[in-house]
């Protein structure tokens, strides 16, 4: 740890005038060590909206540059390493360590705008409690910060960069969240990922519009201990433990939707489902300047249309298993809005499902976009489904409509396939007519004999599954 004067205290009632340069520089120094490389981000602000830096002095002056340009400045909890390739942002393999939890107490507002007075006053007041019931059970006392919008409670910890270190953050939030949350202010349960940006403390929360109610203000550190002790393991395992799987709490805006949480306690996930949510934790989250819409748009397809599963299912993995991940996280209304457009571009379904294909191209990649090939079904294999088996007694396939929708369609297909008339292009059943007639010859100035590909109509298609099953 730096060896530098810690800086004054200050009382949230107090008026919150801009931070001096010096204080700005004192309060990250707070989380840096001495070499250590730190990324600054402001989402959304014109030109690069990131920088790295080993020099504490100059990531907060870009920090102030940045101040009241975008919607908020933000820096890396976690030391990163400083080998990245330029031209993207660090991600959770970039983090060398676990350094700092970040408790976040976040009102619940309407999205994309500055809390009130009352909303702010009601955050903090709840990041006190939590503070006191962790003091009482011998945690360490923690930096406590206004984050211009709620209450921040940064503790530090020391911990690897694994997956049990992520699983065990993750559960430590919820069980807060479980035990303190409130339909007025939440506890940030999305903040367990080992890249996890904080909001830079002196620069300024600049959520949607600045009005006399919802204000723009400056973050700031509030209490610095006099040591800063790392949490010991126990206590987070212990913590950790109390957690019940399943239950949410009651508000805030990182937890999914209220029409979602009956799913989230209903029966366990599919098969299809698991597969999803096993190829979705590889790929990568939407940053904000890095073509973040476009990349959500192609993991929303990804996951939805190509593992073939209903609208709803596919919103409620990406915001509860991609979501979180993205920098800045999307409103409930944005994702949403995504993931019906995924649907409206992609009319193929289910390519991820047939085995040994990886994303219906073949390479991993859509739109030079990183998509991981999806991961293999290891569930043991089952019955062998109606369309294979299923045969009339008369030698023709039969078509069982009691099984699931898709396997209608396949039984379909294959019955289709013995047509020699019938071809697909593209996602749709075409046919060739051979001869047309002679005024639409002269429409299309064709010769007598060319071909015509047309869409099969509905009526000749019920007519030719009549015939061949």
């Amino acid at each position: 740890m730096p060896s530098v004067a810690p800086p004054r205290t200050r009382d949230n009632s107090a008026p919150a005038g801009p931070p001096s340069q010096r204080e700005v520089l004192d309060w990250l120094r707070l989380f840096l060590e001495d070499g250590q490389w730190v990324e600054i981000r402001a989402p959304k602000v014109r030109g690069r909206s990131y920088a790295r830096f080993t020099d504490p002095a100059a990531a907060a002056n870009q920090a102030l540059r940045w101040s009241g340009k975008a919607p908020g400045v933000y820096f890396t909890l976690n030391p990163v390493r400083g080998d990245i390739p330029t031209g993207r942002a660090a991600t959770d393999l970039d983090v060398l360590r676990r350094r700092w939890l970040l408790i976040d107490c976040d009102p619940t507002r309407p999205a994309d705008t500055s809390a009130t007075d009352a909303e702010k006053a009601a955050a903090i007041a709840l990041a006190g409690e939590v503070r006191e019931l962790l003091t009482g059970r011998g945690f360490p006392a923690p930096i406590e910060a206004d984050s211009g919008n709620g209450g921040h409670l940064a503790y530090r910890i020391e911990l690897p960069n694994d997956d049990r270190s992520r699983d065990l953050i993750k559960a430590v939030l919820t069980a807060l969240n479980e035990r303190f949350g409130t339909t007025a202010v939440a506890i940030d349960t999305s903040v367990f990922n080992a890249s996890r940006i904080c909001k830079l403390y002196g620069t300024k929360a600049c959520k949607g519009l600045d009005t006399p109610e919802r204000p723009h203000r400056y973050s700031r550190v509030t209490k610095v201990p006099a040591e800063l002790v790392p949490i010991p393991a126990e206590l987070l395992a212990e913590l950790a433990a109390e957690g019940r799987p399943g239950k949410r709490g009651q508000g805030g805006t990182s937890k999914p939707p209220a029409t979602d949480r009956r799913a989230a306690r209903g029966p366990r996930p599919s098969d299809v489902e698991a597969r999803a949510s096993k190829y979705l934790a590889r790929c990568q989250p939407a940053i904000s300047g890095r073509g973040g819409h476009n990349q959500t748009i192609k993991v929303a397809v990804e996951v939805g249309p190509g593992f073939d599963l209903a609208p709803d299912v596919a919103f409620r993995l990406l915001w509860t298993e991609y979501n979180p991940r993205c920098e800045p996280p999307w409103s409930e209304r944005d994702l949403r809005r995504k993931v019906e457009e995924a649907y409206r571009i992609e009319a193929r379904r289910g390519w991820h499902l047939l085995k040994g294909h990886a994303n219906g191209k073949g390479n991993g990649r859509a739109g030079g976009v990183f998509l991981p090939p999806a991961p293999p079904d290891s569930t043991p294999p089952g019955p062998v489904p109606p369309a294979i088996r299923a045969t009339a007694g008369d030698g023709r396939p039969a078509i069982v409509i009691t099984t699931e929708e898709h396997h209608v369609i396949d039984q379909a297909i294959a019955a289709l396939a013995a047509e020699v008339c019938v071809y697909q292009r593209g996602n749709a059943l075409v046919t060739v007519l051979r001869d047309p007639s002679r005024g639409q010859r002269e429409k299309i100035h064709r010769p007598k004999g060319s071909p015509r590909i047309v869409p099969l109509p509905g009526p000749r298609l019920r007519e030719l599954l009549t015939k061949t099953a």
